[in-house]
């Protein structure tokens, strides 16, 4: 049952890792604090490495992403609007710094620079078939089947 479980999982987040893999589903190149207040916007706490000169900066309010307001968003939310962008396009971004609004737009990176994470999802998944199907039964052989499926899932849900 628990076997099933997890190889249920694992197929279910393969499955969506690879329909944004081939989608192009982009992510926020920055990391964002959850609001003050309830209604409040998100404020950029970082940029992810390599996207220092996409003209947004740290401090500034998130006020919305490809035209999604963003009031009372945390990383969740703000992570959904990206996703939720035209792929392979350039997304726009209205920004909030001491009362004066702007608009950047940037281009946001893709889960498509993943897809190797797909092939060692599939490899330690068929792998932990294999030993369980196969193995001889014993406590070292189950620990590789329960190691290489939590692997399989490390790779295909993260």
């Amino acid at each position: 049952m628990l076997l099933t479980s997890f190889l249920a999982i694992w197929l279910a987040c393969l499955a969506l890792f690879v329909q944004d893999v081939a989608r192009g589903t982009p992510y926020p190149p920055l990391l964002v604090d959850r609001p003050e207040a309830a209604r409040g916007h998100p404020r950029v706490a970082g940029l992810l490495s390599g996207f220092e000169g996409i003209g947004v900066a740290v401090g500034e309010r998130l006020i919305s992403v490809a035209g999604r307001d963003l009031a009372g968003a945390g990383p969740v939310e703000v992570a959904s609007a990206f996703a939720l962008a035209p792929p392979r396009t350039p997304i726009s971004v209205e920004l909030e710094r001491d009362g004066q609004l702007r608009s950047a737009v940037i281009a946001a990176p893709s889960y498509r620079q993943y897809w190797p994470r797909a092939l060692a999802s599939l490899t330690f998944g068929i792998t932990a078939l294999a030993l369980l199907l196969r193995g001889r039964p014993s406590p070292m052989v189950r620990a590789f089947v329960w190691t290489h499926y939590a692997a399989a899932i490390f790779f295909a849900c993260s």
